[in-house]
């Protein structure tokens, strides 16, 4: 019973609206609560790339000439391109929203952590790019394909039928544990009356409420908040 007397930590609330804007104020997505990551994703995808197309785009000394950051790249790049206004150097959607899940490339961590400032070298962002097979490829595949699932019905049925297996597991652990603790201290199961208003509904359910007591994910799915084709308690009626 261990399992379910360890409470698990709920992911903190977060405001999407309340995401920051530009890139370099962003936390790492693996920083998420993984439970949130996809909604995450999804707001900024949403949102679109950071663009300040009226920024007045800063200066740097690049082998003795002044070079900036030009905003026709953002019409080369509408998807992905992006620019931090507070740290003056350009980023990646794509790669910044799943870099964690693909692992790490060459020549992806200046668009995703520290940020491109090269200005002098415009062909870094085709190189970006790559071809079909990039570490850049697979990760914009990944956003459209999360776009695409998000959107779809199947998906949303897909996902319902994963929270009933989930319960169903939990409340079937819950009761197998229960029961062995009895067959293990030799203690009957059942009582005389197990209905709901009984103040004694003998071992077993009264040992199940308490389980559920003690842990929240447990009390969502057994007894009372359980389908009532799916109690996994015992029948309503008790022969002798």
């Amino acid at each position: 019973m261990k399992q379910f007397l360890k409470r698990r930590s709920p992911p903190s609330n977060i405001e999407l609206d309340d995401l920051p804007y530009d890139p370099a104020k962003r936390k790492n997505i693996q920083d998420y609560h993984p439970d949130q990551r996809d909604e995450v994703r999804r707001k900024y995808l949403t949102r679109r790339p950071c663009q300040p197309c009226g920024h007045t785009f800063k200066q740097k000394s690049i082998r003795n000439a002044l070079r900036r950051f030009n905003p026709h790249w953002f019409d080369q790049y509408p998807d992905w391109l992006e620019y931090s206004m507070a740290e003056e150097k350009a980023f990646c959607l794509f790669c910044y929203l799943f870099r964690v899940q693909v692992g790490k490339q060459s020549g992806c961590d200046a668009f995703v952590s520290t940020g491109f400032a090269s200005w002098n070298k415009a062909d870094s962002f085709s190189k970006h790019v790559g071809d079909h097979t990039s570490f850049h490829s697979n990760v914009k595949n990944k956003c459209e394909d999360l776009m695409r699932q998000g959107q779809s019905i199947r998906h949303a049925l897909h996902k319902q039928n994963d929270t009933m297996k989930d319960e169903y597991r939990i409340r079937l652990s819950a009761s197998i544990d229960v029961s062995r603790h009895l067959l293990h201290q030799g203690l009957s199961f059942r009582a005389h009356n197990e209905k709901e208003v009984s103040t004694n509904r003998g071992n077993f359910v009264e040992l199940l409420k308490y389980t559920a007591s003690q842990n929240e994910a447990v009390r969502k799915v057994v007894l009372s908040n359980a389908p009532k084709n799916n109690q996994m308690i015992s029948p309503d009626l008790l022969k002798v």
